[in-house]
């Protein structure tokens, strides 16, 4: 399971909710059609450190593996 194995917790349902992990909080939300599944993340909060645009590079990278 994703929370396993990168130590992120999601909070109420597979459709919507609360995640947080590693210094991350954030929302998700999935909606589906017929021709595909869309994912929306929110962050709301970051380490400090991390520029948005690395967060924002490597969300596109990893998407691109699904």
């Amino acid at each position: 399971m994703l929370e396993d194995h990168l130590d992120i917790e999601f909070s109420d349902d597979e459709k919507s909710g609360q995640v947080k992990g590693k210094g991350f909080e954030g929302t998700y939300k999935m909606s589906e059609t017929a021709s595909c599944t869309e994912l929306s993340l929110t962050f709301t909060k970051k380490p400090f450190i991390i520029p948005w645009g690395v967060i924002e590079s490597k969300m596109n990278a990893e998407t691109k593996n699904w």
